[in-house]
């Protein structure tokens, strides 16, 4: 008999095991987001971590992963008391973006390992401008057929293309790069090094989160109402400058966003900020953390450029001593022509 771990792990890395776990990977995050959430509504701006997790998966795994995006979207809308009409329909929608994510991987021809900016922000437009009002779109489309009242309110449906698509944005644009540098070098991450540092970002992470839940966005210009945005973008921008790779940075902007997200909407259940302010101070922070994502690749970029620079000089240096010493060798071997 085999070994059952292996043969398990083995079955998880062949197509129809990462396709169950990309399911049940959704259902479970899905379920975790419903408990987050005080919103009661069918979308939500809440950081929607399983949209997230699926573009990971099926921009390293191919478009076979859109049936689970498909299935798992389903379960989990079945699971959460929906409809089966809005289980089929979400499902739908959610596996023709994750299709439409694959192509656009070919068309761009983007380098998931994130080495230049132009990578980068393809997958950050795409994600933007293309796949989320896609997915948001065919949401609303679902809602717009459905029997009843709901289909008939402007303004209800308004907000939760906006809901659905910046819940998904923010997941998609900060915890996808992060899941696809771990997915793919596991094992660098887990060095002791970077588990050092995430421990020493965890206090830094912390204090942030007070401050953005007990500084009242709403109540006006004091500098308890405003502390939050106040601090967020230098600390961000700092953190960028200061962490030496991506994935470590793609890190810090998911637990940002997500737990910003989280506290936002606790507020917004207890009524303390209305819907609109929450948005708009959602995407002040998803245009910081991108932004703050570009810096840190920038900084990568110039300390690897330096280091390169450094190697060079002392090879030549190395090269100019080399061939100095062969030179005193040769004349030491050959005293007749040094006379001469």
């Amino acid at each position: 008999m085999g070994n059952p771990g292996v043969k398990i792990s083995r079955w998880l890395c062949s197509k129809p095991g990462r396709i169950a776990l990309l399911t049940l990977l959704y259902v479970f995050f899905g379920r975790l987001n419903l408990v987050l959430d005080s919103q009661t509504s069918i979308g939500s701006p809440v950081f929607f971590i399983p949209e997230g997790i699926a573009l990971a998966f099926v921009l390293l795994y191919g478009r076979t992963m859109a049936i689970g995006v498909f299935a798992g979207q389903l379960l989990f809308t079945l699971s959460s008391g929906g409809p089966a009409w809005h289980a089929i329909g979400f499902g739908l929608g959610n596996g023709l973006e994750a299709l439409l994510a694959s192509l656009l991987l070919q068309w761009l021809r983007i380098d998931l390992s994130f080495k230049k900016q132009r990578d980068l922000w393809l997958l950050i437009g795409s994600i933007i401008l293309v796949l989320q009002p896609f997915s948001a779109s065919a949401a609303i489309l679902v809602l717009v057929k459905s029997p009843g009242d709901i289909g008939s309110n402007a303004d209800f449906l308004r907000q939760q293309w906006i809901n659905w698509w910046l819940g998904n944005t923010l997941s998609q644009s900060q915890l996808t790069p992060l899941l696809i540098l771990f997915l793919a070098t596991p094992k660098r991450i887990l060095q002791r090094s970077t588990l050092t540092w995430a421990v020493k970002v965890v206090p830094v992470l912390f204090v942030f989160l007070l401050i953005n839940f007990y500084g009242n966005l709403n109540s006006g210009f004091t500098a308890l109402g405003y502390l939050p945005l106040l601090t967020l973008t230098p600390l961000t921008v700092a953190t960028a400058l200061s962490t030496k790779t991506f994935d470590l940075f793609c890190f810090f902007t998911t637990a940002i966003t997500f737990g910003v997200s989280v506290l936002l909407s606790i507020k917004a259940g207890n009524l303390e900020i209305n819907h609109d302010e929450l948005v708009r101070t959602e995407l002040r922070l998803l245009v910081v953390c991108s932004i703050s994502q570009a810096v840190n690749l920038t900084t990568i970029q110039l300390q690897s450029r330096d280091l390169a620079t450094q190697r060079a000089e002392q090879l030549a240096k190395q090269l100019k001593t080399s061939l100095m010493a062969a030179s005193l060798t040769h004349e030491v071997k050959q005293p007749i022509a040094a006379i001469r």
